[in-house]
């Protein structure tokens, strides 16, 4: 039987504010377009080729307006139309294998260090390394080896002096008036520092330093994002990204979404994909999450230690167990799979110096370095987090 999910965004909106701890509330305007856009996909035997004149036709017939089509990841499309025209299309189009509303997420990372400072926002500082980028083995230049990072967050700082941003691959995705592929709210710069800063004279340097960082915008300056647009990113990098590079998405949802799930998966099957477990500080099996809770060989969830390798208490964890699994659905189980750093993390910030920052969003990165130094391999690990909650220690990542 062909599913529809018809799930209420105010209803799925709500678990978001109560349970991510890390979050303000969504700007209303973000709200309002969830509410009134849905995101269909395609069945298995549609082409690439077909998506676009399909998805047209069938928006438009329901008189709905295309926001995304999506060709690579998944093959699908995200339109402006009502529950009805969703419904519409699920039920009477063989070529349909489910629609589902439009969702809601951000980007994890808190400002301010628990321990630590808040460094020096707009002060340019001779070079440290942070404790983070040495805990995993690096850094290592690698600045001549033509190395990609696709950082998919709230854009990057595309004129900052410590990174190696490369403009002509970056694309953005959310709505019209903030058309840039530059950062305006902080998040994505300071992921891509971890990852990436120069080895230079200033400020910090990253994991795998001197790799190339390319910006795909899915988070508003808020750093709320839309599911439609982060998959929209998703299958842009599916489209374009090539053998050795990797792909980080600091962005978390609280709830499960088939179209975004599918997606994630889509990307994996391509290059690495690096995900965040989350800041619930809870079983990601209780509480099914995006994209934490896809399972995939090639797909890293990552948790959050301190710099003696203890569990944070902010980190969600999870892993496979016959007794906090149940159901056939494709999200019914899943592990976190790699710790790393996440707590007093200094990084860049949009137009220059530092701010220290936590949550699982500040880990990820240091993954993301990881499998660039290893040719786009697994992680490799060295010891496992101390106080894991879920009794199975995640590894932590170490070059």
């Amino acid at each position: 039987m062909k599913k529809i999910y018809l799930i209420s965004i105010l209803a799925s909106t709500a678990c978001i504010l109560s349970s991510q701890a890390f979050a303000a509330d969504p700007p209303v305007q973000l709200l309002q377009e969830a509410n009134n856009s849905f995101i269909c996909v395609f069945s298995d035997d549609v082409s690439a080729a077909q998506v676009p004149g399909l998805a047209k036709g069938l928006a438009n017939k329901q008189g709905g307006t295309i926001r995304h089509k999506y060709t690579m990841a998944i093959k699908g499309f995200s339109a402006r139309m009502s529950e009805t025209a969703a419904n519409n299309i699920a039920s009477k189009n063989p070529n349909i294998a489910f629609c589902e509303h439009n969702g809601l997420a951000r980007g994890d990372g808190q400002a301010g260090g628990r321990g630590g400072n808040g460094g020096k926002p707009g002060q340019q500082t001779p070079q440290t390394t942070p404790q983070g980028v040495a805990m995993v083995g690096g850094p290592i230049d690698v600045s001549a080896m033509g190395l990609t990072a696709w950082i998919i967050d709230s854009g990057i700082d595309v004129d900052h002096p410590d990174l190696n941003v490369d403009t002509s691959r970056g694309a953005n995705f959310v709505a019209k008036g903030k058309s840039t592929i530059d950062d305006g709210n902080g998040h994505g710069t300071h992921v891509a520092g971890t990852l990436a800063a120069i080895d230079n004279d200033i400020d910090v340097v990253g994991v795998a330093a001197g790799a190339t960082v390319v910006p795909v915008r899915v988070l508003h300056n808020s750093n709320w994002g839309l599911f439609d647009d982060m998959i929209a990113g998703i299958d842009y990098v599916a489209s374009n990204a090539q053998p050795g590079d990797v792909a980080n998405m600091s962005i978390w949802a609280t709830e499960h979404h088939e179209g975004l799930h599918q997606a994630a998966i889509g990307l994996a099957n391509i290059i690495p994909f690096v995900v965040i477990s989350g800041n619930d500080g809870q079983d990601i099996n209780l509480s099914p999450s995006e994209p934490a809770h896809v399972e995939h060989p090639n797909l890293f969830t990552v948790s959050a230690v301190d710099f003696s390798g203890n569990f944070t208490d902010f980190s969600n964890y999870g892993f496979i167990d016959s007794q906090n699994c149940s159901g056939s659905e494709s999200y019914a189980c899943a592990a976190v799979d790699i710790a790393a750093p996440g707590l007093d993390i200094t990084s860049l910030i949009p137009g220059g110096g530092l701010a220290t920052w936590y949550g699982t969003s500040m880990a990820a990165p240091h993954v993301s370095g990881v499998i660039l130094l290893l040719g786009g391999n697994a992680p490799t690990t060295q010891g496992t987090a101390s106080n894991d909650p879920d009794t199975q220690p995640d590894p932590i990542v170490r070059y």
